[in-house]
């Protein structure tokens, strides 16, 4: 944050404070609240969440992530996150800081999703502390606050039940200790164990943050104050004892899931680098346009170093990402994971509002108009040249981001999961078992109806750990007694169903819950509907449920199409 006193120091006169910053200060917090917290528990977790729900209350259960929960099993393609039945390819400290907000027998959403949020609102509440101590000017304090209220992006990540917002409050205050430091071993110690913190909950964020603040000090804060041998041991040797810790029980290496991270060849890892800026980008992680003409500024004649290091940071931070996740490129997901670029966000918001502060100068009457395009609007991110590519955001081409999400919190978007378990809870008897498709789907309804009994989501053979499970997690080994198809996977629960007619058994299709079936409600914002989608086959892109019948079945009564 001294960057962005010193630079809106070059462009305008400091204002050491003023009778209206106040007033400007809870107001924004005020915006933020309703943008956070409005309807947060309106919406049923979907699959990531859900899982992390569910694991939470196992540590306040039994301490640990413990992947079995009373009849279920938390088993996530095939179980590739587990070992020995525990979860431990995720970073453990975000379900020890759910756990007790949410306590062992919870299946609401707003729970689950009220602490993270709580992060969201201390992250505004911080950089707005950061932004009055660097004593901005009145015109930057108004573009901040823009960008801030502006970036849509920021706070569906903040409305989720999930690390981000952990990571997204961890990484501003490293950020800011690092550009403040002046020599104090109190504060190398802080940053020790904040990125200890990050570690312990995303361990490729922490990668990646470690990664671009290394090349920052390699590049210019060694010469302003380079660490000594005694700094650095402050530095490191409490990250390197923890985290030797943390990784002696959560360790992905020891699962499935690090095999992914020797999936991609270096020609597709370049090809995520790509999509990593490319998402970045397309989810309005920040103003492209704005980062973009930064460097451009300086070769310009404004010699300031943040337009350099802004850039670079991003960059090196999306390489590093784009090295180590594991997310596999054949599997025909053509995007990015810009989840794990959200630490970039504040970062990318603070470069865009001092290269538009700088190439505006003083004249505030040009400044506001371009804050409100740039902030308020997706043409920075060249949004009339983009199309929607995931088909589930409707919202193509030219758009104001901002006020699709204030109409969507006013109007919530009905999901697929609330009608589902809905339908669930008044038709199927307790104990009843039900194999869901796709696998992720099982997590939300295992949350919100945990009285069901999740079938086949394990292999069969069973795998070494997973030996002496009930029969009922392997696939095809004993009969579920409904079946749940969601959109396109119908195809596959066909051709199952006619399997088992051939051993005798056969299902009737009773239901058709007639919501869209997609999680349109993740974080991404070309993932995340604003409206509800209106446009989709109603055959193959609904929740379809099947009943098993009695070895001597009567011809199916007609299907019961459900109207929530």
């Amino acid at each position: 944050m001294e960057t962005v006193g010193s630079a809106s120091n070059a462009t305008a006169r400091r204002v050491g404070g003023g009778w209206w910053l106040l007033p400007a200060f809870f107001a924004i917090l005020a915006a933020s609240s309703f943008l956070l917290f409005k309807n947060l528990g309106t919406y049923r977790l979907w699959d990531d969440e859900a899982e992390e729900a569910i694991l939470a209350e196992q540590v306040w259960r039994t301490g640990d992530t413990s992947a079995l929960v009373g009849t279920n099993i938390i088993a996530y393609n095939q179980g590739a996150q587990l070992h020995n039945l525990h979860d431990r390819a995720n970073s453990p400290l975000p379900f020890y800081f759910l756990a007790p907000f949410i306590g062992g027998e919870c299946t609401d959403a707003l729970h689950p999703r009220l602490p993270f949020a709580v992060c969201g609102l201390a992250f505004i509440g911080l950089f707005l502390g950061l932004l009055w101590r660097a004593r901005v000017d009145g015109t930057t304090w108004l573009l901040f606050s823009m960008a801030i209220l502006g970036n849509v992006a920021l706070f569906l990540l903040f409305r989720q039940a999930r690390y981000f917002a952990m990571t997204l409050l961890f990484s501003l205050a490293v950020g800011y200790l690092y550009l403040r430091w002046n020599g104090s071993r109190r504060a190398l110690l802080a940053i020790s164990l904040l990125l200890i913190c990050i570690f312990a909950t995303h361990i490729i964020t922490y990668a990646g943050v470690v990664s671009a603040l290394f090349v920052d000090y390699l590049a210019w804060h060694r010469r302003e104050r380079p660490l000594k041998w005694s700094d650095w041991a402050v530095l490191l040797l409490p990250q390197i004892v923890v985290g030797a810790a943390v990784l002696s029980v959560w360790n992905p290496f020891r699962t499935n899931m690090g095999q992914a991270l020797f999936a991609n060849s270096l020609g597709e890892r370049a090809i995520l680098f790509c999509w990593n800026l490319r998402d970045f980008n397309a989810n309005e992680l920040g103003c492209s346009l704005l980062i973009v003409a930064a460097p451009i500024l300086f070769l310009a004649g404004f010699r300031r170093s943040c337009f350099w290091r802004g850039p670079l940071a991003i960059v090196v931070y999306c390489a590093v990402i784009a090295a180590i996740s594991p997310k596999v490129l054949r599997l025909g997901w053509p995007f990015a994971d810009v989840r794990y670029l959200a630490p970039l966000i504040p970062l990318s918001m603070a470069l865009g509002v001092l290269t538009l502060r700088a190439a505006v100068g003083n004249r505030r009457w040009l400044a506001l108009p371009l804050g409100l395009i740039a902030f308020g609007t997706n043409l920075f991110n060249l949004g009339p040249l983009l199309k929607d590519p995931s088909h589930e955001g409707n919202h193509d081409g030219f758009h104001a981001t901002p006020v699709l999400f204030v109409r969507e919190l006013l109007s919530p978007v009905p999901g697929p999961y609330a009608d589902t378990v809905e339908w669930m809870t008044a038709n199927m008897p307790p104990g009843a078992s039900v194999w869901v498709l796709p696998g992720w789907a099982n997590y939300p309804l295992m949350y919100h109806a945990p009285q069901f009994v999740y079938a086949w989501q394990l292999a069969n053979p069973p795998a070494l750990q997973f030996i002496g499970l009930d029969a009922i997690h392997f696939f095809g080994a004993i009969p579920p007694d409904y079946m749940i198809a969601f959109g396109p996977y119908i195809r596959d629960v066909e051709e199952v169903i006619a399997r088992e007619r051939g051993e005798g058994v056969d299902y009737a299709e009773v239901a058709v819950v007639n919501r869209y079936w997609a999680n349109i409600h993740r974080p991404a914002v070309i993932h995340h509907a604003f409206a509800a989608p209106e446009k989709f086959d109603r055959d193959n892109e609904t929740i379809r449920i099947f009943r098993r019948l009695e070895k001597k079945p009567e011809p199916p009564a007609q299907s019961q199409i459900f109207f929530p």
